[in-house]
């Protein structure tokens, strides 16, 4: 859909990300449109590296550095605004590693009912 804004055959109404978008950053979220509780639509595409549980802590700085660096190229960066839409985010390992474990604190409720519908 993204492709037809520009030639205005196409209007976008209100995003479903908290933050506005590098391509369209005059349109609303839902949140601010229709109201807070849904914020919860953020969407929840993410890219991410994870590894064993024991990997050796300088492994997993330096593998950090290296995605972070590489994130923050303009090329990543142009890329994921033109192909994906999204905008990239650079984070630390132990970020990731919470984001990771609020997100599983989030979504497992809804797995366990899904189990018990199955």
């Amino acid at each position: 859909m993204i492709p037809f804004l520009p030639g205005g055959k196409l209007r976008l109404l209100a995003t479903t990300s908290v933050k506005p978008l590098a391509f369209a950053p005059n349109v609303r979220s839902l949140a601010v449109a229709a109201g807070p509780e849904l914020a919860i639509l953020d969407p929840y595409t993410f890219y991410g590296l994870v590894g064993p549980k024991n990997l050796p802590q300088p492994v997993v700085d330096m593998l950090g550095r290296a995605l972070s660096e590489a994130t923050r190229s303009p090329e990543i960066g142009k890329s994921y605004r033109e192909v994906m839409y999204a905008e990239p985010v650079s984070e630390t390992p132990a970020q990731f590693r919470a984001f990771l474990q609020r997100q599983i604190g989030e979504w497992a409720p809804y797995a366990g009912k899904l189990d018990k519908a199955a």
